[in-house]
């Protein structure tokens, strides 16, 4: 986090957001997770991304999620919902 601390010193404008990702919801580890990155003094992105193996075929066939269509509907969401909220956050 100190670079983060030291990029908004030269960037007084910066909108940094951390983002829950490879994330399993109702397990103990996600609601610990949860729980503790308000510690961090960076706010919590809205959208999260889960733990789905399209994640990983993506990355190992240089592809987007896009590329794998209905099969990967919920990952294409996930990033769908990610996207607008930077986009919002930039304005």
């Amino acid at each position: 986090m100190a670079i983060i601390a030291n990029v908004s010193d030269l960037n007084e404008g910066l909108k940094s957001r951390l983002v829950l990702n490879q994330c399993q919801p109702n397990t103990t580890l996600t609601q610990e997770t949860l729980e503790v990155l308000p510690e961090f003094g960076i706010e919590l992105a809205k959208a999260q991304l889960r733990h789905r193996q399209v994640y990983r075929q993506s990355a190992v066939f240089g592809q987007t999620v896009h590329d794998f269509g209905g099969k990967a509907s919920a990952a294409i969401e996930e990033m769908e919902t990610l996207t607008s909220e930077v986009f919002k956050i930039l304005g």
